[in-house]
């Protein structure tokens, strides 16, 4: 994915006009009109306005070096995207990436091939074997820069050269990683040729019941050995000593990561707050919310943040991306308690994760790829490597929670007497604004301890808004952070979830290249309304549901949809959309119903299935044209709990009720 940056000399696209950005004058833009030549002023908050809601887009043009198309076998092609190329060549791309980006951080736009060989030394070779020559490396830097460090131009066919074909059968390196696991990663520590050992004599047993024309060869030392230097070293010396040593051995002797100017390093991480939450219209006590947050190291600035009923997952993240990246400019139009600003946004280099499934996502290291993210893990079990959100969350967590009733104690004897439940007052919106009002007026406003400085501060010196990377289009991000599919594609449109999703466009595509057995196509997870297809030409098409499906689709989550199909499965005997349809309207009753359930855990599970997302604004579709709008909610910020006349508690001879002496004697 290209970059822009809000410097002399970019191109953007206002209402389909194309501009040129000339001057900076104070806190005005003065933009050219490329085809008239008349000059305008834009304000730098009124540009990230109409940046951020996609009225103003980059004009980017695309770099040299890098391809537009990929061509394949019989002269077709596909759009040059990252997810277009096989697993094994996306890795070789990355390689290439990471190398070169490491020698330009240690010496820059470097073509020397003394010095080149030096870096592929340290580099190339700790991690990978078969370095490349310090020529081929110059090449590759020639082309990244000259590309504007996109990662599309660092791909090659490959596909057409040579003989590609494994030297043994698939069986053989089944069976030499069966082997390796069962004999040289143990604590005993077997030797490479025990392991061959073991491998010969399986695949002996093998032989036996194999046709002489389908006799397997037997593996090799230089097999096995290649085999084993494949396997990570943490990985490897865990599996043959133990975690604890291996953490021991691997740990960092360092004071602790440091970050050298905002955005290098940006960590993320989950928890649950401290607060139990109540529905806004039953008043009804919910359950604790998830609640992420994205913090840059070098100012310990929050650069977004996610609270939702949902448990850490995929979708969560890209929320929490989609926060994070584009520029906060319409805060107080959400949140009328907000009066600061919150000037943090832009692409990060370096993401930091831990070793949760969420991250583990191929989807989110492919559109980490795209963005030119690096996504790095932490070691298991050393939340220290990302020391900075760990904390953030805890500071958090116990300010915003401070005096707010429905808190929850972390011991026994904190929470003696007290129950949380039934003092619960504070609705999800409610604490989304509680939240955000304490990260822009309180957090950012106030000395860190280990800075020395306020947070806000410590970003708005070291960085310039024409330094920071945005995005060509904000759009693309829907576009990235979807869910990777591969459906086929006839005159009927494409079919995925048990929707059908078809346009005119779509069938344009289908008129010029055919049906397309296997069309590539990205899907979000959190509205079924659409899709994203990405046909042979190289574009990328809004593909929305079928009108006969409109109303039921639009705005409906695939966790709301799949609870549909069970249901209607389950009580309907079908699960075509008819069914589902009325399962739909069914379980919209019910959840109701189950918002009042006693049960907390029952109440938290239905809420889930409405509630959408920690969006300041729901997504609303309007029947009569079938277009999709946003409406403001009103923010509650407290809800009054439902009293009853009588209960339990209150049965008092002394406060109206009758005693039993009283009536007896009437009887």
């Amino acid at each position: 994915m290209a970059f822009a940056y809000l410097r002399h000399g970019q191109h953007i696209v206002w209402n389909k006009v194309s501009y040129k950005l000339e001057r900076l004058i104070d806190d005005e833009w003065q933009i050219l009109d490329v085809n008239t030549h008349r000059m305008r002023n834009l304000s730098i908050n009124n540009l990230y306005a109409k940046i951020a809601t996609g009225e103003i887009v980059f004009e980017a043009s695309m770099p040299i070096h890098t391809p537009g198309t990929i061509k394949l076998n019989r002269n077709e092609k596909i759009a040059a995207n990252l997810d277009m190329y096989d697993e094994h060549e996306q890795i070789i791309i990355k390689r290439k990436r990471y190398l070169l980006e490491e020698i330009y951080k240690l010496y820059g736009d470097c073509r020397s091939r003394e010095i080149l060989s030096i870096a592929i030394d340290d580099i190339w070779r700790k991690d990978w074997d078969a370095a490349p020559h310090p020529a081929t490396v110059a090449r590759w830097m020639k082309r990244y820069i000259e590309a504007d460090k996109n990662i599309l131009a660092l791909a090659h066919l490959n596909d057409r050269k040579g003989n590609r074909t494994r030297r043994y059968q698939a069986k053989i390196y089944d069976i030499c990683e069966q082997s390796i696991d069962r004999v040289y990663l143990q604590l005993d520590r077997g030797s490479i040729n025990k392991t061959l050992e073991d491998a010969k004599r399986e695949v002996r047993q093998e032989n036996k019941l194999r046709p002489p024309d389908e006799k397997l060869s037997y593996p090799t030392y230089s097999l096995i050995s290649s085999l084993i230097k494949d396997i990570p070293e943490y990985d490897k010396y865990a599996r043959r000593n133990g975690a604890n040593v291996a953490r021991n051995r691997f740990r960092s002797s360092t004071k602790g990561v440091i970050a050298s100017y905002p955005l290098e390093r940006v960590e993320i991480d989950h928890t649950e707050l401290d607060v139990m939450l109540v529905d806004e219209e039953t008043g009804l006590c919910v359950s604790r919310p998830t609640l992420s947050i994205a913090i840059d190291v070098f100012s310990r600035s929050i650069m977004g943040f996610c609270i939702s009923y949902d448990p850490p997952s995929v979708m969560v993240v890209a929320r929490l991306l989609k926060m994070a990246i584009p520029p906060k400019t319409d805060l107080k139009s959400k949140w009328n308690g907000v009066e600061s600003d919150w000037p943090m946004f832009g692409v990060m280099e370096n993401l930091v994760v831990d070793n949760g499934l969420e991250f583990h996502s191929k989807s989110l290291d492919d559109s980490c790829s795209q963005l030119g993210i690096n996504l790095t893990f932490c070691q298991r079990k050393t939340p220290w490597w990302k020391g900075h959100v760990e904390r953030a969350l805890g500071t958090m967590s116990r300010q915003v929670t401070d005096g707010v009733p429905g808190r929850t104690f972390s011991s026994i004897s904190e929470n003696a007497g007290y129950d949380a439940k039934k003092n619960a007052t504070i609705s999800l919106k409610a604490m989304e604004e509680i939240i955000t009002i304490w990260i822009v007026d309180i957090y950012h406003k106030k000395t860190h301890s280990a800075l020395g400085m306020r947070p806000y501060d410590a970003w708005s010196e070291n960085i310039q808004t024409s330094d920071i990377p945005i995005p060509t289009n904000l759009e693309v991000l829907d576009v990235v952070m979807g869910t990777n599919a591969e459906r086929g594609l006839s005159h009927t449109g494409i079919s995925i979830n048990s929707l059908q999703y078809n346009c005119d466009e779509l069938q344009a595509i289908v008129a010029k290249f055919g049906p397309i057995k296997q069309a590539r196509i990205k899907w979000n997870p959190e509205n079924l309304g659409y899709i994203y297809a990405l046909p042979p030409d190289g574009t990328t098409l809004t593909v929305p549901v079928i009108e006969r499906y409109a109303k039921y689709a639009n705005n409906l989550t695939y966790g709301r949809h799949k609870a549909n199909k069970k249901y209607a499965k389950k009580y309907f005997m079908s699960d075509d959309l008819e069914a589902v349809s009325r399962a739909h309207e069914k379980m919209q009753e019910l959840i109701g119903l189950e918002l009042s359930n006693k049960n907390k855990n029952t109440r938290r599970q239905s809420k889930r299935l409405v509630t959408k997302t920690s969006s300041m604004s729901t997504t609303v579709n309007n029947e009569e044209n079938n277009v999709v709008s946003k409406i403001k909610t009103p923010l509650v910020s407290t809800i009054k709990r439902k009293t009853f006349e009588t209960n339990r508690t209150n049965r008092d001879e002394n406060k109206g009720f009758e005693n039993a002496n009283d009536i007896k004697a009437r009887a």
